[in-house]
């Protein structure tokens, strides 16, 4: 498969949810990643690595550096959002959160699991 063809079937492995990178040839790599990045689909591309499929090392890396952004990400929206609803808090002002953090917490194992893409 030329490059082209190559990330036409990992995106249409993203749409059913599978992970379909470990096809991707070293000399395309950085193109594929490029374009995923382009429009916004590297975080998903990455939160959907299996690391049972072995993928060349430039798509891994570039995987393994969104997921850790994501988590950088998410640790900080989850403090500033804590901080906000701790103000509310003292000063007696109810609330209920519809998104963030502690919709996270609850439907999630790990915090970190839970994509920020807003």
């Amino acid at each position: 498969m030329n490059r082209e063809q190559t990330l036409l079937h990992c995106l249409q492995g993203m749409i059913q949810f599978e992970d379909r990178f470990d096809v991707v040839k070293p000399q395309h790599a950085a193109w594929i990643c490029e374009r995923l990045a382009w429009h916004k689909l590297l975080p998903l591309a990455a939160s959907l690595n299996d690391p049972g499929k072995p993928k060349c090392k430039k798509v891994q890396d570039v995987f393994d550096h969104a997921l850790i952004q994501n988590i950088i990400r998410e640790r900080n929206y989850e403090r500033q959002v804590r901080a906000v609803f701790s103000i509310l808090r003292q000063a007696d002002i109810e609330f209920i959160p519809y998104k963030g953090p502690f919709w996270g917490n609850q439907l999630y194992p790990d915090y970190c699991w839970k994509h920020i893409g807003d």
